[in-house]
């Protein structure tokens, strides 16, 4: 995994993959946290997101497709990691629940 710049656009690339679309400091404080906890490109793609200010689901049924939602519980762990290493705050949705609530940086809203 490393941190590649085309254009003033950085971008983490691990392979032949390449998520984009990132500052050079977002993209260093990605890369850190991801060799620390040893993160995944979802993971990264999450990372992403909240330090870009979107709005992320805490429900994970509502990011993962296909067979992968088997796992709901793995995503879930790892989706709370992620938002826990970031300091991100959890939202409960407009009835308490989990299914419409989401995580957003502190700093970001």
């Amino acid at each position: 995994m490393k941190i590649i710049e085309f254009k003033n656009e950085y971008g983490i690339k691990k392979g032949k993959m390449t998520i984009w679309g990132m500052t050079e400091e977002e993209a260093q404080k990605i890369y850190n946290l991801a060799k620390k906890n040893r993160w995944g490109w979802w993971q990264v793609s999450i990372a992403r997101d909240l330090l870009q200010g979107y709005l992320v689901p805490a429900e994970p049924f509502r990011l993962v497709k296909g067979r992968a939602s088997n796992y709901r519980s793995k995503y879930l762990r790892s989706l709370e990691n992620v938002a826990t290493a970031l300091g991100a705050e959890y939202v409960p949705g407009p009835r308490g629940g989990r299914w419409k609530g989401f995580y957003v940086l502190k700093d970001k809203k």
